[in-house]
C-alpha cells in the first residue's frame, strides 16, 4: 500500500486486491495519516486494481471525512503543565461520556508522553509542546509533538525499563503505560527534529450497555 500526501491532499495507491482481508487495514492506515498531516482531500488511485468486494468499497466509503471534533493546545514545556495537558484532553474526551476508569486511562498516557517531551525532548529547556485531539465517532485520536532532541532507536526507546536517566522515579515505563492505558499507539522521532506520539482509545469499547433487553 502506498501513500503520498502533497499539502492538504491524500492520494492512496490502492492494490491489486481490495477484499476484506485489505479493507480494515487500509482504513486504518489512512485514518492515521489524515490524523497527522490535517487531510482534507483523499483521492483514491485505482490504477493497480483489478478487484474489490463490499468490504472494499466499504473502507473506502468510511474512509475520513467523518463527522469529527477537533482541539489543539500549546504549552510551554514546563512540569507545572503535565497537569494542564492531562485535564484539558480529559475534558474533551467528556463528550463521549467515558467512565471514570476510561478518562483515567487517557489522562495517564497523556501525562506519560507530556513528561517524555520535557524531560528527555527538552532535557529541561523550556520549549513548546503541541496537544491536537480528534474524536472520531467513539475513538479519540490523541498527537503530542515535540519539537526536541529527538531519538535515533524508537524502537529501543520504547521497550520496558529501556531509560537514559536511571536516576528519575519509574524511568523506562512511560511508554509501556502508554502501551498499557491506550488501544494504539504510534512513535515517529527523529534526531534533532523532535518526536511525535499518536495514540488513540476507543471509549465504551468492552462495555456492558443496559437497554429494556437487559431486563
Amino acid at each position: 500500500m502506498k501513500y503520498q500526501v502533497q499539502e492538504n491532499c491524500l492520494t492512496i495507491f490502492l492494490p491489486r486486491e481490495v477484499d476484506h482481508h485489505h479493507a480494515e487495514e487500509i482504513r486504518k492506515n489512512a485514518d492515521m495519516v489524515i490524523e497527522k498531516n490535517h487531510i482534507k482531500y483523499v483521492i483514491f488511485d485505482f490504477e493497480r486494481t483489478e478487484f474489490m468486494d463490499s468490504s472494499g468499497i466499504g473502507a473506502i466509503m468510511g474512509t475520513e471525512m467523518r463527522d469529527t471534533n477537533e482541539m489543539e493546545v500549546i504549552f510551554d514545556s514546563r512540569s507545572e503543565n503535565e497537569g494542564f495537558a492531562r485535564v484539558a484532553v480529559a475534558a474533551f474526551l467528556t463528550q463521549l461520556n467515558p467512565t471514570g476508569e476510561e478518562v483515567s486511562d487517557v489522562k495517564t498516557a497523556v501525562s506519560e508522553a507530556v513528561t517524555n517531551s520535557i524531560i528527555h525532548g527538552y532535557e529541561g529547556d523550556i520549549r513548546k509542546i503541541s496537544i491536537r485531539c480528534r474524536i472520531r465517532e467513539n475513538t479519540l485520536i490523541v498527537r503530542i509533538r515535540d519539537e526536541g532532541c529527538g531519538m535515533e532507536n524508537v524502537e529501543q526507546a520504547m521497550l520496558p525499563m529501556f531509560t537514559t536517566k536511571p536516576d528519575l522515579d519509574r524511568s523506562g515505563m512511560g511508554f509501556a503505560f502508554m502501551e498499557a492505558f491506550m488501544d494504539r499507539i504510534e512513535v515517529e522521532s527523529e534526531p534533532g527534529v523532535g518526536t511525535t506520539v499518536t495514540m488513540e482509545k476507543t471509549i465504551g469499547k468492552g462495555r456492558n450497555i443496559w437497554t429494556t433487553q437487559s431486563i
